[in-house]
């Protein structure tokens, strides 16, 4: 299952990034603050949705030490923003559809493959704006020194689940998989963010 979401993925992986190029979006302050307040109001909505699935602790796996909406707070504040502020940023409503816990895997397979790539961004961000994970930095910065234990936890989990899934639960996967880039993609490439 995991070859075959990274496949069936590829396009749309290269597509995000060329839309997104956060290494020409964020070339001053201002401009990652707005990246990150149109990242919140991704994550935040989507977050809020995978968190009432009751399969995690089925699976034994904490989706909430996963979360990333508390770090775009967290840099969002380190950035200038306020509760209010965050409180009335836009929230997007065209979310992948989670109707199931295969679909719940297929879009944290997009988002735990970003957090894997934000350690890059991290390094970009230290070097041309002098951000670090304590001054704004910490979305990209992720899971910092364990982002390789937690992709592995993460593709454990995929790999345990493909052992005992129905048939047809791994095309679920790869369509939530490709419907989180569907759904990502025109919410960042919205004007909101600097080009």
């Amino acid at each position: 299952m995991l070859t075959r979401l990274k496949q069936e993925t590829a396009g749309h992986h290269a597509r995000i990034e060329a839309t997104v190029d956060l290494f020409h979006r964020a070339r001053s302050i201002t401009e990652y603050r707005t990246l990150l307040e149109r990242l919140h109001g991704f994550y935040a909505p989507l977050e809020a949705r995978l968190t009432l699935l009751s399969e995690w602790s089925a699976w034994n796996y904490d989706f909430a030490a996963r979360a990333k909406t508390p770090l775009l707070i967290r840099d969002l504040n380190a950035l200038g923003r306020d509760a209010a502020d965050i409180a009335a940023l836009p929230r997007c409503r065209d979310l992948p559809l989670l109707e199931s816990f295969a679909g719940a895997l297929g879009c944290l397979y997009v988002i735990e493959g970003a957090t894997l790539g934000g350690q890059i961004i991290a390094r970009h961000l230290w070097r041309t704006l002098g951000i670090d994970a304590l001054g704004g930095g910490s979305f990209h910065a992720g899971y910092g020194s364990d982002a390789g234990r937690m992709w592995q936890a993460f593709r454990a989990l995929v790999t345990a689940y493909n052992a005992s899934a129905a048939p047809d639960d791994e095309e679920h996967v790869i369509h939530a998989a490709r419907s989180t880039f569907d759904c990502l993609e025109p919410w960042l490439a919205h004007k909101g963010v600097p080009a």
